[in-house]
């Protein structure tokens, strides 16, 4: 997974800049097309932080897709 790039950069410095960050990474071929950094402050609360898509690759909606997927994710993974 390659993390080169303007994209790979904001990645690192999301997770870099929040301690207790969930990250969704979404990939094509092996390379970060974007990414999804959440918080979760309490229980009942959980925060979307960034969100991030190659700019190569903008508006095609794969920040939508992301999202989408994210939703799916089990609760219990984000504890």
């Amino acid at each position: 997974m390659k993390k080169e790039g303007l994209l790979g950069d904001f990645l690192q410095f999301a997770i870099e800049k929040l301690d207790d960050a969930q990250v969704y990474i979404a990939e094509k071929e092996g390379e970060i097309i974007g990414f999804l950094c959440t918080t979760l402050p309490n229980p009942k609360h959980l925060y979307i932080e960034y969100i991030g898509v190659n700019p190569e690759l903008q508006g095609k909606g794969i920040a939508s897709k992301i999202i989408s997927a994210f939703r799916g994710v089990p609760p219990r993974r984000l504890r």
